[in-house]
């Protein structure tokens, strides 16, 4: 569906998560209709928000869940941030969310790149924060700061799910 978010010999690094959301935007009316399949939820390094938000990235995609880390070397914590129950439920309900903001309100100046960002240390991606599926609507905040996303401020690199279909959020 994108580029990998894993590179050798950069590893798991969270540039390469912001381009796979950004891939899943522009491809998701394909979803609907074919497997897409994004790159699995990586455990090993990240910080917490950062793993919560590229397992998210699988979800929306509803395509195949699956993990590339080995957990018998992980902390026992980890895989728990990404395979919550909302999660594993709506990236096997076999139904692609849609980006709600697919436009965004101010066009990027230039098209950022996954490297690019890397390289930079800064992330420069723009891309849909409101998503909705079978899950609910999901808020994504892939800039370096905090982000005002439909009412609620989202920290930086972090995913929030409001209240869905009548039950707190997870």
């Amino acid at each position: 569906m994108g580029g990998d978010i894993a590179l050798e010999p950069f590893g798991a690094a969270w540039a390469w998560i912001p381009n796979q959301l950004r891939s899943l935007a522009a491809r998701w009316p394909l979803c609907r209709a074919v497997l897409c399949d994004a790159d699995p939820a990586l455990l090993r390094t990240l910080p917490q928000g950062e793993v919560e938000v590229g397992a998210w990235v699988v979800g929306l995609a509803s395509g195949g869940l699956f993990l590339s880390d080995d957990l018998r070397v992980l902390d026992d914590q980890r895989p728990d941030w990404a395979l919550t129950p909302r999660l594993v439920a709506g990236a096997l309900a076999g139904d692609c969310a849609q980006p709600v903001d697919l436009v965004p309100e101010s066009p990027p100046d230039d098209l950022a790149s996954a490297l690019g960002d890397f390289a930079a240390g800064e992330g420069r991606h723009v891309v849909p924060a409101r998503w909705t599926g079978r899950s609910g609507e999901i808020l994504i905040n892939v800039d370096d700061t905090a982000r005002d996303v439909a009412g609620q401020t989202v920290p930086p690199h972090t995913v929030v799910l409001p209240v869905a279909y009548g039950r707190p959020a997870e």
